[in-house]
């Protein structure tokens, strides 16, 4: 069992094992968090590892107390938009070229779900499309994705179904055809 607080104890004294186990946990998350707002792969893996540096220099001022992942991932978030900001790039989250089209190249290609999926793409509202993604492709929890899209975890849980009902009502009108 992961035991965060002493780990995190750890990481504030330095200790180069408790930072490898941090980022091994958490690296995967703060990846998706900062894609989904810079939509860039490059970019993503250079804020990373910046994320991740910034946690480090901070952590002296982390509050056991407190949550860390939301720290972390608060950190991961403002990482992103003053990348954005800096480079004046535009944040709209429904440009052509969205994190739906994007999240063909996160997924393995031995997974056949993505196929499946892409056909319901003019189905689904992209905020559906990007959930199910998530959860379907990247094995997410619905709290993880909860965290990323700053909903409550009923919330997401409601996009998905209706999205999964959308397609459900999608195959049943195409197979009565």
């Amino acid at each position: 069992m992961f035991k965060e607080r002493k780990t995190i104890k750890r990481l504030k004294e330095r200790d180069e094992e408790a930072f490898e186990i941090i980022y091994f946990r958490y690296v995967k998350l703060v990846y998706h968090v900062i894609f989904l707002i810079v939509e860039n792969k490059d970019d993503t893996n250079d804020l990373v590892q910046d994320t991740f540096m910034k946690m480090m220099s901070n952590i002296e001022f982390f509050n056991i107390k407190n949550n860390f992942k939301y720290w972390l991932l608060q950190i991961a978030k403002n990482n992103a938009y003053d990348f954005l900001r800096k480079y004046k790039r535009i944040i709209n989250s429904y440009e052509i070229d969205s994190f739906a089209d994007k999240s063909v190249d996160l997924v393995e290609q031995e997974n056949d779900f993505h196929d499946i999926l892409s056909r319901y793409n003019n189905v689904l509202k992209k905020e559906e499309y990007d959930i199910i993604t998530l959860h379907l492709f990247q094995g997410f929890k619905f709290r993880e994705i909860a965290i990323i899209y700053e909903k409550s975890t009923s919330s997401v849980n409601n996009i998905y179904s209706r999205g999964i009902q959308k397609i459900r009502k999608h195959m049943k009108e195409v197979k009565d055809k």
